[in-house]
């Protein structure tokens, strides 16, 4: 497991499965993070930071966005075992430039759950 890799998980309404990209590589102790991508409703408020259109990924077919309130941590031990159980389905990897575009949106957002948050931006920025 590795920043950009992406899975779809069940979450959200009735465990529909929602797209989850890795967005920092696991740490030593095999931890990361990653966050949901979530479909456009009309009528329905969601975080502009990061929004996507159709065909971003392989799994993005219409106005999407990443949904930084519900940026968690994961472990690569987990992801391992529940994608083994078929409970987790791996797709195909973001591409780099919508990896940046998710990654720009951490800096923007004023949603996400704020000791992610900052773990997420000081992971990031020891990257450079």
């Amino acid at each position: 497991m590795k920043a950009g890799d992406a899975f779809l998980v069940p979450s959200g309404p009735e465990n529909k499965k929602h797209l989850h990209v890795v967005i920092v590589d696991p740490d030593a102790s095999g931890s990361s993070i990653w966050v949901s991508i979530c479909s456009v409703e009309e009528g329905i408020y969601y975080d502009e930071s990061c929004e996507f259109v159709g065909g971003e990924h392989e799994f993005i077919k219409h106005h999407s966005y990443a949904a930084y309130n519900f940026m968690s941590y994961v472990h690569k031990v987990h992801v391992e075992k529940m994608t083994k159980l078929n409970h987790y389905l791996k797709k195909g990897a973001v591409k780099p430039a919508v990896l940046r575009k998710i990654i720009e949106g951490v800096v923007k957002t004023m949603e996400a759950p704020k000791g992610v948050l900052s773990d997420c931006k000081k992971r990031l920025a020891a990257r450079k």
